[in-house]
């Protein structure tokens, strides 16, 4: 794949593996949910074993939105379950915002101690040095966004307007894991774009980084990310057969710092 001149040599907007149709099992923002993550993937027919490898069902994939990291109790488990999963072939993931800052941390670069970040560096300071220059080159190196299925499907943590679809450029990279700003705030902080209100392409977009309370379909885009380490569940789409599993959360491992969104995503406040 050529990289754009806007991006640096170890970053990539998105990676294209058209030729893979699933099927696939494509998992909502864990935020170091390391126990419902397990649960999960049993009840998806994954082994998990006590080194937190992994052995797929019938020749299936896991697919991750992305935000590994922050807020949960087991970061560093999580980071180790997927990272050799993907470097097995077993697994893809994508970056989230959450987990960029943490590989920015990891590297040195000091950062506001927030939106759980101390949570991640704490837990990682319990783990050698070198799992944590290992992880932060792994998030690094983790694409924008991830098309399958002969461009019938495509992940990206926040989502992705269609123009901006196999773009390998910084602004594409940047979008599709942080989203779209509207510069407009109210009293719980900025309001998010609500772009999959307004998207028509013709890719099914699997993203997460929105807290619902089910998962939403609009516009063929689904949201995944019901809210585990706020004490909602974690969620998995089966593609292509479209059936959602869910866990519950253990419980509330961190306080939400705006209400999830109601079920109609096109709701005005959020």
């Amino acid at each position: 794949m050529s990289t754009a001149a806007e991006l640096d040599a170890d970053l990539v907007s998105y990676q294209d593996h058209s030729e893979l149709t699933g099927p696939f099992d494509i998992v909502g923002d864990v935020h170091g949910c390391i126990e419902e993550l397990t649960e999960l993937l049993s009840r998806l027919g994954y082994q998990v074993h006590d080194d937190l490898t992994i052995t797929p069902p019938e020749d299936r994939k896991l697919i991750f939105v992305g935000d590994l990291a922050d807020r949960g109790p087991g970061i560093p488990q999580v980071f180790r379950l997927v990272s050799t999963a993907v470097a097995e072939g077993k697994a893809f993931c994508v970056a989230g915002n959450h987990d960029t800052r943490l590989a920015i941390a990891l590297r040195g670069t000091p950062l506001p101690l927030t939106y759980g970040l101390a949570d991640s560096l704490e837990q990682f300071a319990e783990h050698p040095p070198e799992f944590a220059r290992e992880m932060a080159v792994f998030i690094r190196r983790l694409p924008g966004h991830l098309i399958f299925d002969h461009c019938h499907l495509l992940v990206a943590h926040a989502g992705l307007r269609e123009s901006l679809h196999r773009v390998e450029t910084m602004q594409a990279r940047e979008l599709a894991i942080h989203g779209e700003k509207t510069g407009v705030r109210d009293q719980f902080g900025e309001i998010r774009h609500p772009w999959a209100a307004e998207y028509g392409g013709k890719p099914l977009i699997v993203f997460g980084h929105t807290p619902v309370e089910n998962p939403v379909i609009l516009n063929n885009t689904i949201n995944v990310d019901t809210g585990c380490v706020f004490g909602g569940r974690l969620t998995a789409l089966r593609y292509p057969e479209r059936e959602f599993v869910s866990v519950s959360a253990r419980r509330q491992y961190y306080e939400p710092t705006r209400p999830f969104l109601p079920n109609d995503p096109r709701w005005p406040k959020t």
